[in-house]
Parts: C-alpha cells; sequence; structure tokens
C-alpha cells in the first residue's frame, strides 16, 4: 500500500497570492506583540472561571466608575475584551 497521501504542485501565481495574503494579514494585525517564550511563560492564563469573573468585574466597573482611580485603565481592558470577542472566531 502506497503512503504517498498528497501530491501537491504549487504554481507560481499560487505562491505570490499566499505571499500576497500573509502581507495583508501582517498589515492587518501591525499592532500586535510577539512575546518570546519566557515571557510567555511567565504570564497568567485566563481560563473559563476567570474570563466569566473579568467580565463581570468589567460590566460593573463600567457602571459604577467611581468605584475605581482613572488609572486603573477600565477602557483599555473593555477594549481588550472587545478584541478578543472578535479575534476569538477566527482561531
Amino acid at each position: 500500500m502506497s503512503q504517498n497521501l498528497i501530491s501537491l504542485t504549487l504554481t507560481d501565481a499560487q505562491l505570490s497570492a499566499v505571499d500576497a495574503a500573509l502581507t495583508t494579514l501582517e498589515d492587518a494585525f501591525a499592532g500586535l506583540v510577539a512575546l518570546d517564550g519566557d515571557e510567555r511563560r511567565s504570564l497568567n492564563r485566563m481560563g473559563a472561571k476567570s474570563e466569566q469573573f473579568c467580565r463581570q468585574t468589567l460590566h460593573i466597573l463600567s457602571q459604577n466608575p467611581q468605584i475605581v482611580p482613572p488609572s486603573i485603565g477600565v477602557g483599555d481592558a473593555q477594549a481588550d475584551l472587545v478584541a478578543l470577542d472578535r479575534l476569538r472566531p477566527l482561531a
């Protein structure tokens, strides 16, 4: 039985289209930050329960902005949550 399950030949036009698509994606996500392995390992992970807690906390803080100082950056956290919700379906 043959183990050659895939036979792939790419034309120059296909490779050019792939390069153009990758360039478009790189341009669209230029604002993302690349972290090295040590930086990623040092970050806290957010599981389902902590994500729910963060969502509820941000909701309460948006209704009661006087309970935290402006330096906390609630607006930035809300913007990050919106970005997460918009990117998650793409993953």
